[in-house]
């Protein structure tokens, strides 16, 4: 269970998300996928491939195969082929915001950032929806850092339990469309001088965790708006 901390406000947020005990080594590779398997562990594909490692034990091959082909249209600039490839499409149009790095993220995030001001930061809420009407959301950040360096230290850091991260649309802390993230569901890659992050959660049991893993691995190589 995840350790939590209270804000001025009485309200609580988890401060050891389960991003992966051994992550930041993969993260340390600036060109990789990082990913949540879900089990404590992570894997890492070449930039521009797709994710592979410990998060095979969560993706059945079937949809990493999939999970694949979404990401390859997903780096087209196809994003509807690329729900399609895993069942799914957009409920509504999406949601984008820019907004400010230090007053939206949290925990050692936020303190990194004010200590190293971003660029820019877009953010991203996309609803989607599978073919029985099970609904889940994700959650993509990109963040424009002043170099590559500390693009990939940001990277390291989301990367790593209990440090906190960009918060989602709606949300100064850990939650997603009122359902609370845990950072089971996750993955994060590094172009350049921006890291681009990602996070799905459902509040409908239906919605399997292999597909909101497979999401966040699809939807970090989204386009910024």
């Amino acid at each position: 269970m995840p350790e939590f901390r209270s804000r001025p406000d009485g309200s609580k947020y988890p401060i050891t998300p389960r991003k992966g005990g051994t992550i930041v080594a993969a993260a340390a590779l600036g060109g990789v996928v990082a990913v949540s398997s879900g089990v404590g562990g992570f894997g890492t594909g070449a930039a521009g491939g797709n994710a592979t490692g410990a998060a095979e034990s969560v993706l059945s091959p079937a949809l990493r195969a999939k999970t694949t082909k979404a990401s390859d249209f997903t780096k087209r600039n196809q994003p509807k082929r690329a729900w399609r490839q895993l069942g799914l499409r957009t409920l509504r149009d999406q949601l984008h915001e820019a907004a400010s790095c230090v007053a939206y993220s949290y925990g050692q995030v936020q303190n990194f950032l004010q200590r190293t001001p971003c660029r820019e930061l877009d953010r991203m809420l996309l609803p989607l929806v599978d073919a029985d009407g099970n609904r889940l959301n994700v959650a993509v950040a990109w963040v424009r850092m002043p170099t590559r360096g500390s693009a990939r230290e940001l990277r390291a850091l989301t990367d790593t339990d209990g440090t906190g991260n960009i918060a989602p649309i709606g949300s100064t802390g850990p939650s997603l469309a009122g359902t609370e993230l845990t950072g089971e569901h996750y993955a994060s890659r590094r172009s350049g001088s921006r890291t681009v992050i990602a996070e799905a959660a459902s509040s409908d049991p239906a919605v399997s965790s292999a597909i909101l893993q497979a999401t966040t691995e699809v939807a970090v190589y989204l386009p910024p708006p």
